[in-house]
């Protein structure tokens, strides 16, 4: 075994200030001689990202744990002090997961510590609840325990500033920096969480600010209440925590034939009986299916911390996943259309996506005379630009990205997957008045801006040489762009790297705003294809979002499977070079 993990492992083993349940794990680990687990417990740090930081809960450096919370806290405390911010104050909150009481508790404990002062959510609670509560109490900033839709074993913590946005540039930097110092000298101050509570440190947040979301999300919506609705709609959290608030909702809006799947309906973080937590996932549905009845016309999921929406619809006695993009448009379109028709459509109306998002969305909006802005993958990206656009004085309609975050409204500055369930409830019962489905009202949409497919391909290369291999297939594409694929000649392509748009079909170069600046790159094809392709910034893969466009149904879904073959073939040549 590597001398260096020896040391670090029994350095924790002899560490007092850590429990006896962390110290017992490392040592039946060094008395078992289990090189392989140690090693990928202490060869590196947990590092905390620019949003926050995210792992498998256990001991080590590489685990998330209660060692790795207080010195994340601390680094957070430390850079708040140097801002010199009069009577500063965090948000905290957790979900479901097994250690989330435990280390919002210890994160909590850290801030009091160092006078900070803690305002905290004593029952589990969504992300978008965390991001709300820092804007109505005007806290510094919010601490949120998730680990979003990852499998039971992790855990993570995300980081909210005082806007309500994930952090960003520059508390970002500045938290990781004051993070790193603590890696050879984790100076921790701690209050006892009895004392915290005495002393008043760390208060619980009072129902009003639950109340107060209630009061904003249900008045956002024009349509009156119809408690004679009988389309069924089901609803499952998948064991997280949106049943309180996505249940309290639909009964204030007078959803009567609204229901939610029992079995899954109490936070647990063992998330029993299912095998996926991801509302993207359709297997995460798969209770919800098997309960429903033939009245029921729409299924809904939330994943276990509610920021994100999944969506199921019945098709011809069928049950039928939107994807991402499809939820974002079905949204954008109704919600335009509504306020359209109210006389409350802004004239200086934004609206935010991605550039990985499909471009119907583009359409739809500006169709309607409001503005099209996108930003880098991310919610934080869009908090980020919403504040600038808003700052400018435009008004905010709403945002969306690909991979089922939607926000509506700007009481927060992050995805809500509690509000957006309650949008497309309405929209459905919207719908049902004009004699209409959501698989009509769809289509109504490609009719209109023609016929748009989606598909994401993960190429996964492991090993030693992964990461660079990956590297080595985004210089390719700067280098040598494809010209075709699928029988169609690229018009257009975009290097976010490099920040430049080439149209090809007027030979001209275009320069890209400063803040799309990333490992990105996207194809344009003649029929209004984008293709665009995307390393992950966290697990050996590069992604490639397909954008299918065709005025056909029927010929679209031909050339969707054509277009993705000779695309990925032309990509795992360059792979194997």
């Amino acid at each position: 075994m590597d001398k260096h993990i020896r040391q670090q492992a029994q350095d924790w083993v002899n560490n007092d200030q850590l429990s006896a349940v962390l110290r017992e794990e490392i040592q039946e680990l060094l008395d078992e001689e289990n090189e392989t687990e140690l090693t990928d417990r202490f060869y590196k740090e947990l590092e905390f990202g620019t949003g926050g930081i995210r792992g498998v809960v256990g001991a080590g450096t590489n685990r998330l744990n209660v060692f790795n919370i207080r010195k994340v806290t601390q680094g957070i405390s430390n850079y708040i002090k140097a801002l010199k911010i009069e009577k500063p104050s965090v948000v905290i909150g957790f979900d479901s997961r097994l250690s989330s009481v435990e280390f919002s508790k210890e994160s909590a404990r850290v801030l009091a510590g160092n006078g900070i002062k803690v305002h905290f959510f004593d029952r589990t609670h969504a992300t978008p609840l965390v991001s709300f509560a820092v804007r109505q109490l005007k806290a510094t900033a919010g601490i949120m325990i998730t680990a979003s839709h990852n499998p039971p074993e992790y855990n993570g913590y995300k980081v909210i500033w005082s806007d309500g946005c994930q952090v960003t540039e520059p508390h970002d930097q500045g938290i990781i920096a004051e993070v790193e110092k603590l890696i050879e000298n984790p100076v921790i101050s701690l209050c006892a969480w009895e004392e915290s509570l005495q002393k008043q440190k760390v208060e619980m947040i009072p129902p009003k600010v639950d109340e107060d979301y209630y009061k904003v999300v249900s008045k956002l919506f024009l349509s009156k209440i119809d408690k004679k609705f009988d389309k069924g709609i089901v609803y499952t959290p998948l064991h997280g925590v949106g049943f309180e608030m996505v249940n309290e909702l639909m009964i204030r809006r007078g959803f009567s034939s609204y229901r939610s799947v029992k079995s899954q309906q109490s936070p647990n973080g063992n998330f029993p009986g299912l095998a996926h937590t991801n509302p993207e996932d359709e297997g995460s549905m798969a209770e919800a299916i098997k309960i429903s009845q033939d009245s029921d016309h729409l299924i809904l999921a939330n994943d276990p911390d509610a920021d994100r929406l999944g969506v199921m619809i019945r098709q011809q006695d069928e049950w039928v996943k939107l994807n991402g993009n499809q939820i974002g448009q079905i949204l954008l379109y109704y919600w335009l259309e509504l306020l359209k028709t109210h006389n409350k459509l802004p004239d200086n109306g934004f609206v935010i996506s991605t550039i990985v998002t499909s471009n119907l969305g583009e359409k739809i909006a500006k169709s309607f005379n409001v503005k099209w802005y996108e930003t880098l993958t991310g919610f934080k990206y869009i908090g980020r630009l919403l504040n600038l656009r808003v700052k400018k004085g435009d008004k905010f309609i709403f945002a969306y990205e690909e991979s089922h975050g939607y926000q509506l409204g700007d009481y927060i500055r992050e995805k809500d997957g509690i509000s957006a369930a309650l949008m497309f409830a309405e929209l459905t019962r919207d719908l049902s008045r004009q004699g209409k489905s959501v698989a009509d009202f769809l289509d109504s949409i490609y009719q209109k801006y023609g016929y748009h497919l989606d598909g994401l391909v993960n190429k996964v290369i492991l090993g030693r040489f992964g990461a660079k291999k990956i590297l080595e297939i985004m210089d390719e594409l700067r280098k040598n762009p494809f010209t075709e694929f699928g029988g169609s000649k690229v018009v257009e392509v975009k290097d976010y790297l490099n920040l430049k748009k080439i149209d090809k079909k007027n030979d001209k170069e275009i320069a890209l705003p400063k803040a799309l600046k990333a490992n990105v790159f996207s194809f344009q094809l003649a029929n209004g294809t984008k293709v665009t392709a995307r390393p992950s910034g966290t697990e050996p893969k590069i992604k490639f979002y397909f954008n299918f466009v065709g005025s056909d149904m029927h010929e679209l879904k031909k050339f969707t499977s054509i277009c993705k073959e000779d695309f990925m073939n032309k990509i795992d040549a360059i792979a194997k070079d």
